[in-house]
């Protein structure tokens, strides 16, 4: 079966929130300058289930300014494999 076939895993609004926290502690931490989720919604205040929520925090690079992440940002993470 192609991995790609199957539906994507979808969260409650207590999840998002706990994603949403969890983002920001590791930002807050400097573990990275910043970073975004993008998710699928059972059930969402105001939103139909299956809505997608985009989570972000901090900045895209401490190079490039105060900008803010977002959905269309592309990371590099090919260099995580060797982090230890």
């Amino acid at each position: 079966m192609n991995p790609m076939d199957q539906a994507a895993p979808m969260f409650t609004t207590a999840e998002i929130g706990a994603l949403h926290d969890a983002l920001h502690e590791i930002v807050a931490e400097g573990a990275t300058p910043g970073g975004v989720v993008v998710c699928g919604t059972r059930q969402a205040s105001g939103t139909a289930p299956g809505a997608r929520a985009v989570l972000s925090a901090g900045v895209v690079s401490p190079f490039t300014g105060p900008g803010t992440p977002d959905e269309h940002t592309v990371y590099d993470i090919a260099s995580l494999t060797k982090v230890t």
